[in-house]
């Protein structure tokens, strides 16, 4: 173990590398760390891939654009970038995703909507305000629209744009296909908060926005399992007085509200990927590609990941983050490849319960070190979650696999692959301790 020089990192790619070198992969030689050659691709058909830049606005990014999100995900309070890398095609199934006064909102019960009357995550004035209605006895104020076809026994995943006005929570309920309902308080006062969570759903918060006139905005998410039977499912977003489904219902006085915008529906899914506008129609968003040259073959070397979870989330669920890389993680994740598990193509084998505790924790960054050497004989998988040291030496199912599995491609395009916010992926020359690894990332 000692010191990492240039020349011992084979490669270097992520968003640490970007903003400190310029480019997106970098690789060690004698003269110091140059470009590595990469192909990107994001054959979007149309602009609508989004990221949050350095401020906390969303913005777009153009077709086969890489992006780059910043966030504080060690409580430093210093932002840092992350290479957002989305690696499957994801579709918003909700239509005028921006506009809740449109007829395609067709469920609006005890309630208006102002159109264009709020400062919006996207830095204009497009959010929606959301005005219960005045009752001459308690009722419910809700507003949705009708859902997609769906697969049975399968994941959905909802989510919401949504920023507190005189109304301070919301109730978001989905009514799944054999009559069963799963609802999720969200506290939008304070830091904001996931409150009481129907068991077999998951209540996300994605995202915090702080805009420019120093309103709050919260992307509040919903996970849930579809079912089976014939009955229509519908979702619905309240207004609420607290937490639970009861303080749905209430005598509107004609002036509380709250404001909306930026719905999103994804279907038959296990987690919400980043923001997809809709109009008329719904849109899909490619999936990202991202290929670099990495065949090194066999030889002692240390893989050193640097990835990072937004967002909080509550309740333990089969529909919700539940395992380290089964998919089901809630943004950054590992894809499954039968009974094992990759990152950065090599093989992580084993059942998904002897991974389970490395799993990162959502609203932080986590690291994982693995020390590889030519013969497969001696593996280490070592992690640190939230600055503590939550792995050490270990073998057998829970070991990274050596040698053949590196090739060409670093980040699967298309089939899964990475799905989040990547810091760092690192690929030093030799075996090196944790310590060494994170220094240079």
């Amino acid at each position: 173990m000692a010191e990492v020089f240039p020349q011992n990192i084979l490669l270097r790619v992520g968003g640490r590398t970007l903003a400190r070198h310029g480019v997106l992969a970098v690789a060690g030689s004698r003269r110091g760390l140059v470009e590595l050659p990469y192909t990107f691709a994001r054959a979007d058909a149309s602009t609508c891939a989004t990221y949050i830049d350095r401020d906390g606005i969303i913005r777009l990014a153009a077709a086969n654009v890489p992006r780059v999100e910043w966030w504080d995900l060690d409580g430093d309070g210093i932002k840092e970038p992350y290479y957002l890398h989305e690696g499957t095609a994801r579709t918003n199934s909700w239509l005028r995703s921006e506009e809740f006064g449109d007829a395609a909102w067709n469920s609006k019960i005890n309630m208006t909507v102002t159109s264009n009357s709020a400062l919006a995550p996207d830095g204009a004035t497009t959010g929606d305000t959301f005005v219960e209605s005045t009752d001459g006895a308690p009722a419910t104020h809700s507003i949705g629209q009708t859902l997609p076809a769906l697969t049975d026994n399968t994941n959905q995943c909802a989510s919401i744009h949504v920023r507190p006005g005189s109304r301070t929570w919301l109730l978001v309920e989905f009514k799944a296909k054999n009559a069963a309902f799963y609802d999720a308080s969200f506290n939008l006062s304070g830091s904001g908060s996931v409150g009481t969570v129907t068991s077999g759903a998951r209540g996300i918060i994605v995202a915090k926005f702080s805009l420019s006139d120093g309103t709050i905005y919260y992307r509040c998410s919903m996970v849930m399992p579809s079912n089976s039977g014939g009955t229509t499912p519908f979702f619905n977003f309240y207004p609420a007085t607290a937490d639970g489904v009861s303080a749905a219902t209430y005598q509107g006085n004609g002036g509380n509200s709250l404001y909306l915008w930026g719905a999103q529906f994804e279907k038959d899914v296990s987690f919400p990927s980043s923001y997809i506008k809709t109009v008329a129609s719904a849109v899909t968003r490619a999936a990202d590609s991202l290929t670099v040259a990495c065949n090194f073959g066999q030889m002692s070397m240390s893989t050193f990941l640097r990835f990072g979870e937004r967002g909080t989330a509550t309740s333990s669920s089969t529909a919700g983050p539940a395992s380290f890389g089964s998919g089901s993680l809630p943004f950054s994740r590992f894809d499954s490849f039968g009974t094992s598990y990759r990152y950065s193509n090599q093989q992580v084998a084993g059942a998904v319960a002897s991974i389970a505790a490395a799993a990162p924790a959502i609203g932080q960054e986590t690291k994982l070190l693995g020390v590889i050497f030519p013969d497969g004989s001696v593996r280490i998988f070592q992690s640190i979650a939230g600055g503590a040291d939550s792995g050490g030496s270990q073998s057998g199912a829970q070991a990274l696999s050596a040698g053949g599995l590196w090739s060409t491609q670093l980040l699967t395009p298309g089939g899964g692959g990475w799905h989040g916010l990547l810091g760092d992926l690192v690929v030093l020359r030799d075996a090196h301790t944790m310590a060494e690894a994170t220094a240079v990332s």
